[in-house]
C-alpha cells in the first residue's frame, strides 16, 4: 500500500511538471505532451507505438502540417524540396547524459508533407 501512495504522489508531481501551455483543452493529450518534451527520444517517451496511435487518434495522415507540428512538437530535422518537406522525429535512442550517442542504433518516423498536406508515414530504424 505504502508502495501505491508514493508512486502516486510523484505521479502527481510529475504531471504538474509538464507545461501545458502550447495546448489548449482537447487539442492535446499526456502522450503528445510527452512525445514533445522527449526532443531526442532519450527518455523513452517516445516509441512506434504512441507513434502509431497519436497518428491514428489525431487523423495526421491527409491531416496540415500545422495539425502535426501541434501534436507531435518541433520536428529532430526538416527536408525541404519545393512544396515536399519531409519532417524527421527520432526515437528510441541510445544516450548518455542526454546526448545521443553516435554510432549508436537510432529509431524515426518520417512524416511526408506535400502542400501542407500529410500524405505518407514512415517508421525506420538502424
Amino acid at each position: 500500500m505504502k508502495k501505491k501512495s508514493i508512486f502516486c504522489t510523484v505521479l502527481i508531481i510529475y504531471s504538474c511538471n509538464i507545461n501545458t501551455s502550447n495546448y489548449s483543452a482537447g487539442k492535446g493529450d499526456v502522450a503528445s505532451l510527452l512525445w514533445a518534451k522527449d526532443s531526442l527520444g532519450c527518455l523513452n517517451y517516445r516509441n512506434k507505438e504512441i507513434g502509431e496511435r497519436l497518428i491514428e487518434q489525431y487523423s495526421i495522415i491527409n491531416g496540415s502540417a500545422q495539425r502535426l507540428l501541434k501534436i507531435f512538437g518541433k520536428p529532430n530535422s526538416i527536408d525541404s524540396n519545393g512544396n515536399h518537406k519531409r519532417y524527421i522525429y527520432l526515437y528510441g535512442q541510445i544516450c548518455a547524459d542526454g546526448k545521443v550517442i553516435k554510432e549508436s542504433d537510432s529509431c524515426w518516423v518520417e512524416f511526408d508533407v506535400v502542400d501542407d498536406k500529410v500524405i505518407e508515414v514512415t517508421f525506420g530504424c538502424t
